[in-house]
């Protein structure tokens, strides 16, 4: 009887404590973790604050997002290996991770696409080929003439090597009988386009919604973009396939939960995504950060996906004898 007294005061000593705690601190207690494998501020990390307020309306307590930075995402997806599978700690990762590392690291990555279950798409960004405004090319097959007609300036710039730009660029060339160099530019994004709106570099790829206001104030020209329709900030710009070029590339972000999350669970984190993705608000805000909400797909359709996907880029990998820098 004393030990029941003592258990029962005890567990109470611990509910006034709990309400003694500020606001922010309780509602951790109960909350819902998304890890993030890039910085504050970045697209990924965007996508994440924009769904996780949407979705903690059907969750029980709030969604926080933490970001895990560093190795290209990789250390946020080893973190992710370590929690338990209860849901309550959920991987937003890229596509790249699951598609792209796997053939460029071997075995030296320490995670495997099977550690995790996959819940849903949640965004993709599609790419865009652009050039300087005085630049002959009006489209991406003049480009492409031009880079025939001229191969010792043929040279397109790409954020970084083994990415999804980097590989679409090398799928381009093979399908169009077209060599140029891909060049790395570690800048990224902003040192291409003052670089192609100064003539130093002949063309270059980036992210669609990253370039699109440069294109829209004449800075620079955009010819093609990579999804499966126009993109929605750059709606005057032709598809790859609209052009005659049967490529389609998107860098997509989705959500992922330790693979021994119960199968209901699973379940029901996917339907809490697929209705924050039907919000009108969530979609118009994804929009304005240059990315489109993505699909309604179950969770069998979004793993069978992600192993096509990894399919595809490996065989390119492959093929281009492609290996990352020790």
């Amino acid at each position: 009887m004393t030990d029941r007294r003592s258990m029962l005061k005890h567990t109470v000593h611990v509910a006034l404590a709990t309400l003694g705690l500020p606001m922010t601190v309780r509602a951790a207690v109960g909350a819902t973790k998304v890890l993030v494998g890039f910085p504050a501020g970045g697209g990924p990390d965007a996508v994440a604050r924009i769904l996780a307020e949407a979705m903690k309306s059907s969750l029980t307590g709030n969604v926080l997002v933490e970001n895990r930075v560093g190795a290209g995402g990789r250390l946020a997806i080893d973190a992710m290996k370590m929690v338990a599978a209860g849901g309550r700690t959920l991987l937003l990762a890229q596509s790249g991770a699951f598609t792209l590392y796997p053939h460029l690291y071997g075995d030296s990555l320490r995670y495997k696409f099977s550690d995790f279950a996959p819940i849903a798409p949640l965004a993709t960004a599609d790419f865009a080929i652009m050039v300087g405004v005085n630049h002959p090319a009006r489209t991406v097959r003049q480009l492409l003439d031009w880079c025939r007609k001229n191969p010792n300036e043929a040279t397109i710039g790409a954020p970084a090597l083994g990415t999804h730009m980097h590989f679409v660029l090398l799928e381009l060339s093979k399908m169009t009988s077209t060599p140029f160099v891909v060049a790395a530019y570690k800048g990224g994004g902003q040192q291409q386009i003052q670089d192609i709106a100064a003539g130093v570099l002949p063309a270059a790829i980036a992210v669609a919604g990253s370039i699109a206001s440069s294109h829209a104030s004449g800075l620079i020209r955009v010819l093609a973009t990579t999804g499966t329709t126009r993109s929605p900030n750059l709606k005057d710009v032709p598809t790859l396939r609209e052009e005659g070029i049967d490529i389609v590339a998107t860098d997509g972000v989705g959500l992922f939960a330790p693979s021994k999350t119960p199968r209901a669970l699973i379940e029901k984190l996917h339907d809490t995504v697929v209705t924050a993705l039907a919000q009108s608000d969530v979609r118009s805000r994804l929009e304005r950060i240059g990315f489109m909400p993505a699909e309604t797909v179950s969770t069998t359709e979004f793993a069978s996906f992600i192993k096509a996907e990894s399919d595809r880029w490996g065989e390119t990998i492959r093929r281009s004898g492609f290996k990352l820098e020790k």
